[in-house]
């Protein structure tokens, strides 16, 4: 990986110390306050086996969908937040989703 090459890597800069507190936080904040908002309405629901209706099985399943979608995104988050904090940037999801076909936009999926 040529950035572990660079001399800036192995130096704290403030930037990046800025950048990556600031993108922990705001992972922090999908995990604690958006995800966990929805796991009481996912567990209510999912404990009441068979006396749910249709409706309350969906708000259930989209609760659920909302919860793990915000555990996962915010965990992603913290953890680039802690990596931009120590200068390593390890993702460039720009680069990735700029592709035009489905063969580059694989490749370039999986470089990481």
């Amino acid at each position: 990986m040529p950035q572990f090459q660079e001399d800036r890597t192995y130096r704290l800069g403030f930037n990046d110390l800025a950048v990556g507190f600031s993108w922990f936080v705001m992972g922090l904040f999908k995990k604690v306050v958006l995800a966990d908002r929805f796991a009481p309405t996912a567990d209510l629901v999912f404990a009441a086996h068979g006396a749910t209706t249709c409706g309350t099985a969906w708000i259930g399943v989209l609760s659920y969908a909302l919860q793990l979608y915000f555990d996962f995104s915010g965990y992603c988050d913290m953890a680039c937040g802690l990596a931009r904090m120590l200068s390593i940037d390890f993702l460039s999801i720009s680069a990735r989703l700029t592709s035009f076909q489905y063969i580059d936009f694989w490749q370039r999926w999986h470089m990481s």
